[in-house]
């Protein structure tokens, strides 16, 4: 992780309470189903660990990772008090070592990247699904530079429907959607903004 980015992040997961809020992201909640029982899921870039305490008070096997030291304290503190397990490191994605076919399920929140890193990344989440695992991913579009509801500035950071089909061909698309739609993620992510929603599943050979 570059070292701008870990005080990025430090600065702002410093801040008291949760950064993005408590709850977990809706698109992750409404679709839990789709994890099957007890799933060892993946987490990169988890934060102060919403997502991941949320997966683990639903019985799963959860694996996290952040460059953020100060994000990931928090996550284990987090799940500490609701009597859960994670397993949450410290690491860049450009360090973590994405085991080959070793997760049940990977699931992504708003974890966005340059494009050279990205196409890379989103390899590693294919290879290190299980046959029949599931990619569940939210991120920004492109059309979020017209909000101001969070989301890099850079809009070669941002995704759409034509990038994720070619990064994820792969996988079997489930579903895909981009919208406007009201964002809840904390005070510092307010109101309309522009995502894009997917689940793939890594078929079986």
């Amino acid at each position: 992780m570059k070292q701008h980015w870990r005080e990025f992040w430090n600065e702002r997961y410093s801040q008291d309470g949760a950064y993005f809020g408590e709850a977990p992201l809706p698109f992750l909640a409404n679709n839990i189903s789709v994890f099957p029982d007890k799933a060892k899921i993946l987490l990169p870039a988890d934060g102060d660990g919403r997502n991941g305490v949320f997966l683990a008070r639903h019985g799963f096997d959860v694996h996290s990772f952040d460059g953020s030291p100060i994000g990931v304290e928090k996550a284990r503190q987090a799940a500490e008090e609701c009597n859960v397990t994670i397993n949450a490191v410290v690491s860049g994605v450009e360090d973590f070592v994405f085991a080959p076919e070793e997760y049940d399920a990977v699931v992504v929140s708003y974890f966005l990247l340059e494009p050279d890193l990205r196409r890379v990344v989103h390899g590693h989440y294919i290879d290190c699904l299980k046959p029949g695992g599931v990619l569940l991913l939210e991120g920004f579009t492109k059309d979020q530079l017209n909000y101001s509801s969070g989301g890099p500035d850079d809009p070669e950071m941002l995704l759409s429907e034509e990038i994720l089909r070619q990064d994820f061909a792969a996988l079997s698309i489930e579903y895909l959607e981009e919208k406007i739609d009201i964002l809840d993620r904390g005070a510092k992510h307010q109101g309309e903004g522009a995502v894009i929603r997917m689940i793939a599943r890594k078929p079986q050979p």
